[in-house]
């Protein structure tokens, strides 16, 4: 079964209208963006086209990374919170879902194996996905992609923005003439 994928968890009638919705907030915001960075499941990937294409921006680089992966949820992966808050009571559910290191029992051997035979995942480390994940082992995950991707590019971004702001803002007789890029205008 090797290169075979596993069921996915198709998008809920609110995923279909959250993405326009989502499309239009970030529009009236007039953020733009000018790379996407997703997981590589299906509905992550399936919301970022729809909202580049809503934006005019469907042309983008996207940057697509098993790191940004919801929560692996082991034996409830798959299953509606709704039902899982029932058969589990409150409290359990709660456990789970809110806990730094709670987490359901993990996902069955032959599922697991199942998930590890995805292209997707062939080439991470170790094992490769894990059964069950903890809040814990998501941040332990993500955090990488963060601190080296994410935290970096954000940064670079709003220092040209403010660069660009300084530069629109100050006319060339204005006292803050010194950051034109002219030599002869400066003092």
């Amino acid at each position: 079964m090797t290169g075979a994928s596993p069921p996915t968890t198709p998008w809920s009638p609110d995923g279909e209208e959250q993405a326009p919705d989502a499309a239009g907030l970030i529009a009236r915001a007039g953020l733009l963006p000018d790379l996407v960075h997703t997981s590589v499941l299906r509905r992550s990937i399936h919301t970022a086209e729809i909202v580049l294409d809503r934006l005019g921006r469907f042309w983008i680089p996207v940057r697509r990374t098993w790191r940004l992966n919801e929560r692996q949820y082991g034996v409830l992966t798959g299953r509606s919170k709704r039902r899982t808050r029932i058969e589990a009571g409150p409290e359990l559910y709660e456990q789970w879902r809110r806990s730094l290191h709670g987490c359901p029992s993990p996902l069955p051997e032959d599922r697991l194996a199942l998930l590890r035979a995805d292209p997707r995942y062939a080439s991470l480390p170790g094992e490769g996905v894990p059964a069950v994940e903890t809040f814990a082992v998501v941040i332990a995950r993500v955090l990488p992609y963060w601190s080296d991707l994410l935290a970096p590019a954000l940064t670079l971004r709003c220092h040209r923005a403010a660069r660009r702001t300084r530069q629109l803002s100050c006319a060339p007789s204005s006292p803050c003439s010194a950051t034109s890029t002219n030599p002869a205008s400066t003092t």
